[in-house]
């Protein structure tokens, strides 16, 4: 006697696991990237403050400054990478996300789409703000946010066995 439910089949079980997949990964990727835009909105609002902290301290001038794209960029990707840590490290805990390679890297390009459409629309809309990132700077800080909830692995320990 089979435990398959309606007499269906097993190909229609496994569609239905992967369309769960997919939805546990979407509503995950979309609490990601809000948090991370939260993060960069409010890294938005306080790039003046903390780029006058840095040129107080001396630091707009260091060269490896420079070459991240000068005192007005950093300020904005500091708080956004560690913000990407801190919430990734939260979901992984929260929602007990698997160590499985291909779930964290899925979460972490479905955010970063989420993010980029919402870049774009808030564009269209003229409610950017007209704050200019150097495109290599926004496609590392995107990158970041992307890998890291795959990152957080490391943080969970590489040596161990996957469950």
């Amino acid at each position: 006697m089979s435990w398959i439910i309606f007499d269906t089949t097993e190909s229609v079980i496994e569609v239905l696991w992967d369309v769960a997949l997919a939805v546990f990964v979407a509503r995950i990727a979309l609490f990601y990237a809000a948090l991370n835009l939260g993060t960069a909105a409010l890294a938005l609002e306080l790039t003046p403050y903390l780029a006058r902290a840095l040129a107080a301290l001396g630091a707009a001038e260091s060269p490896l400054l420079m070459r991240l794209g000068g005192s007005n960029t950093l300020p904005l990707a500091l708080p956004l990478l560690l913000g990407s840590a801190v919430w990734a490290r939260c979901l992984v805990v929260y929602y007990e996300i698997p160590r499985v390679r291909g779930f964290r890297v899925a979460i972490g390009v479905v955010a970063v789409g989420v993010m980029l459409v919402v870049g774009e629309v808030l564009k269209a809309m003229g409610m950017w703000g007209g704050y200019a990132v150097d495109d290599g700077v926004l496609a590392a800080m995107l990158g970041g946010c992307a890998l890291m909830p795959l990152g957080e692995m490391v943080l969970e320990g590489l040596g161990k066995e996957e469950r």
